[in-house]
């Protein structure tokens, strides 16, 4: 696959001292004024958002009275968030989810696929079982809009059609905090709900927008300070283990919110500093964000060590045997 027009090369795949492969991407680093402070590529490109929308999906049933009627605990909310592993945890959180609203797994919209956490996957098979609705990494995301929906009085069985009242809430949350306006496109994400079809720029925007008190849409304020705090909070909750999105919450969840999307998407929003950056690797392959979403928060953080979330996500390339054989090399950072 060639690079869309206006890529870069971001990330060099070295093995045995010869370059092997190159990662084409685009960076766009704004602050919450929706001003482009910063780029790589094409700043403007156009792009999917996939699950780096869910914190604003999530923030939807804060904002709607969901989570304060059903008394959802932070842990709950940070599941909401997630793109999850089906470890025990994930699905407890969603299953309470569920309880507390009155649905059963049979109304999640999502399909069912295998865990992706492999050790919660090994698991499930080896004691006879098969996967379901609850096992879909987007079914606490889900969850969270069936709550939307039995709190509204809102029908529940097309929930995830873009013209249910439900979505028309969740895009104009979204497009306030991205400054969107006019017609926009939507697409149709893996789990079956819309997915917001954005520039870089205006979802750096958003994500700069959600990490900072004071600079969101009227209205907003509590439903995204208590977003950011549930992910901080619970970072396995929003991932799963040896996730670069978990190990991110996890080492700098006080300064940095974030989450990753499908296709080589990650967003992420800097906590009182008033920026925020979008990641797009052209070809979608995630093993090119860690290393460059570090360099950016080594170069916007200042102050704060990003050495602890580089040591535990930016590592070289190993053989079977365990055997360094190569490493990723950025460039044009």
């Amino acid at each position: 696959m060639h690079a869309a027009p206006g890529h870069v090369p971001l990330v060099e795949v070295w093995r045995s001292g010869k370059l092997e492969s190159i990662h084409y991407g685009s960076i766009a680093v704004c602050d919450t004024k929706g001003r482009l402070i910063f780029s790589r590529g094409d700043g403007q490109f156009p792009t999917y958002l996939r699950s780096s929308g869910k914190p604003f999906q999530a923030m939807t049933a804060v904002h709607l009275g969901a989570a304060d009627r059903y008394q959802f605990t932070a842990a709950e909310l940070a599941v909401m968030c997630a793109s999850h592993g089906a470890q025990s945890l994930h699905l407890e959180a969603v299953a309470s989810i569920l309880a507390k609203c009155g649905a059963s797994a049979d109304q999640l919209g999502c399909g069912p696929h295998p865990p992706l956490h492999e050790p919660a996957m090994e698991e499930l098979y080896r004691s006879g079982g098969k996967p379901q609705r609850l096992h879909n990494n987007c079914s606490g995301k889900h969850a969270g809009m069936l709550a939307s929906c039995l709190h509204k009085g809102w029908p529940t069985a097309n929930y995830f059609e873009p013209s249910h009242p439900l979505q028309e809430a969740i895009a104009a949350c979204m497009y306030a905090f991205a400054g969107v306006t006019g017609n926009t496109h939507t697409g149709v994400d893996g789990c079956g709900v819309p997915t917001f079809f954005m520039t870089l720029a205006q979802a750096a925007t958003a994500y700069a927008r959600l990490a900072n008190a004071g600079t969101r849409p009227d209205g907003w304020e509590d439903a995204a300070t208590r977003i950011v705090a549930a992910m901080a909070a619970h970072p396995v909750h929003v991932s799963f283990e040896g996730q670069f999105g978990t190990f991110l919450l996890q080492k700098l969840g006080q300064h940095v919110t974030g989450k990753i999307g499908a296709e080589g998407v990650f967003c992420a929003g800097l906590i009182g500093r008033d920026v925020g950056i979008a990641l797009k690797i052209s070809d979608g392959n995630g093993r090119a964000i860690n290393p460059v979403m570090v360099r950016l928060l080594e170069q916007f953080l200042h102050e704060v060590s990003v050495a602890e979330l580089r040591e535990a996500s930016v590592k070289p390339i190993k053989n079977t045997r365990g055997q360094v054989v190569g490493e990723l090399r950025l460039v044009n950072l």
